[in-house]
């Protein structure tokens, strides 16, 4: 049976005996008979996708309505899925059952001649309709909620894949490389710190991210990543990783090329959500450099294509079905610091990104990010990279996002 079919259980137990479900750290029945006053209780572990939980519903519904009144008394339901209500309600003395998915734009009734003939259409109505209902509300707060982990904003787990693959690509390398020892390898580390304001939500966040670059011949490189991420603030804990590996493929001299494949998982306990998500990208990185001046310019354009699967999460596990694409085009400058305690070697850059994404709603498809960083080189073998560099971060997207985030990257 699908899963809102079981949601529909419920609703029906509920019209009966009146029930609500909220989606947050724990299930909360609110129940509301005749107009009367809220009555209210939490199921810690209750499981929406369950039948014994859900079985076990009419005890709490009895216990806490005690006055309902079968066929006579006004009765409002409502299942929250991920913080979105599908609402169920008898008018009193009526058997009609109205039925509703707002974020959806769903609002039918089912008239019956009796109130157990109308729950009966409604349950035969979410037998054939219902999980297509449950996948768009689960897909629903990518488009709705600010502060979704999986998608929808610039620190969820989709758009910090594709700027992960992106910021790879864009690295200064810096020009006068040697070409030796095809086998030398980079190690790096980092640490980002960042504060949001997603909509009327405040977040922060702190990212890891790793990564091995290992140079091949004929001036390719491979670089393997990864990065974990802990968010937290309005709208609870959240934790996404992912890993990832690209290809650094020379087209002439200051053009490259750079294919790269990743997966993420993340998900949130108080948003009851938990994916898996998979892109593909393809880099230009174009260069240019002013021997007199030292200065470098540079430009990114990024394609992404992205998938969702289903996670093993459990009572978290949730399909969102997102395909998207995004598109990122970024400039940057970069030139010398002279006369400096970083010593010879450092450098200044500054970069704007445009990042803007298609296919299935989001709640921000949108932002720019303005950025500027201060860093030493080093040459090693063909290398010529950053060692330290520390950066900062502003960003603006549409629908009231904002963020700043305050980046450390060394490489050894």
């Amino acid at each position: 049976m699908c899963r809102l079919l079981r949601i529909g259980r419920v609703l029906a137990c509920g019209l009966l005996l009146s029930s609500s479900a909220r989606a947050s750290d724990e299930v909360t029945l609110v129940i509301s008979v005749d107009g009367g006053t809220d009555r209210t209780q939490a199921l810690p572990a209750f499981d929406i996708r369950d039948s014994a939980s859900i079985a076990g519903l009419e005890t709490s519904f009895r216990s806490l309505a005690p006055d309902y009144v079968v066929g006579v008394s006004a009765v409002d339901a409502s299942v929250y899925v991920r913080g979105l209500p599908a609402t169920a309600r008898f008018a009193s003395n009526s058997t009609r059952l109205s039925f509703s998915v707002p974020a959806l734009g769903i609002d039918l009734s089912f008239d019956g001649s009796t109130r157990t003939q109308s729950r009966d259409l409604l349950l035969h109505y979410l037998a054939a309709q219902g999980e297509f209902i449950y996948t768009q509300l689960q897909q629903n707060p990518a488009r709705t909620q600010p502060a979704d982990p999986i998608a929808g904003n610039p620190t969820s787990l989709m758009a910090v894949m594709g700027a992960q693959d992106f910021a790879i690509a864009s690295a200064s390398e810096g020009y006068g490389g040697t070409g030796g020892g095809s086998h030398f390898g980079i190690v790096s580390a980092g640490f980002s710190g960042e504060r949001w304001q997603l909509g009327d939500m405040r977040r922060s966040s702190s990212k890891t991210p790793f990564g091995y670059t290992l140079a091949l011949r004929d001036g390719y490189k491979l670089t393997l990543s990864g990065l974990l991420d802990r968010g937290e603030g309005d709208g609870g804990q959240s934790f996404t990783y992912g890993g990832g590996a690209a290809l650094h493929m020379p087209i002439s001299p200051g053009w490259t090329l750079i294919p790269a494949v990743r997966f993420g998982a993340g998900g949130s306990r108080e948003n009851q959500g938990s994916a898996y998500l998979y892109s593909a990208s393809l880099t230009s990185r174009t260069r240019w450099y002013d021997r007199s001046t030292g200065i470098e310019f540079g430009m990114s354009n990024q394609l992404t294509e992205y998938r969702s699967r289903t996670s093993d999460g459990g009572v978290y596990d949730v399909d969102y079905d997102l395909s998207n694409h995004a598109m990122r085009n970024g400039f940057d400058i970069a030139g010398p610091l002279h006369d400096t305690f970083l010593g010879r070697g450092a450098r200044w850059r500054a970069w704007i990104i445009d990042t803007r994404f298609n296919g299935d709603p989001l709640y921000c498809e949108r932002w720019q990010d303005f950025g500027i960083s201060i860093g030493t080189r080093v040459q090693a073998g063909q290398f010529v990279y950053e060692k330290l560099e520390l950066g900062l971060t502003y960003t603006r997207g549409e629908n009231d996002v904002e963020g700043m985030n305050l980046n450390f990257g060394y490489r050894f």
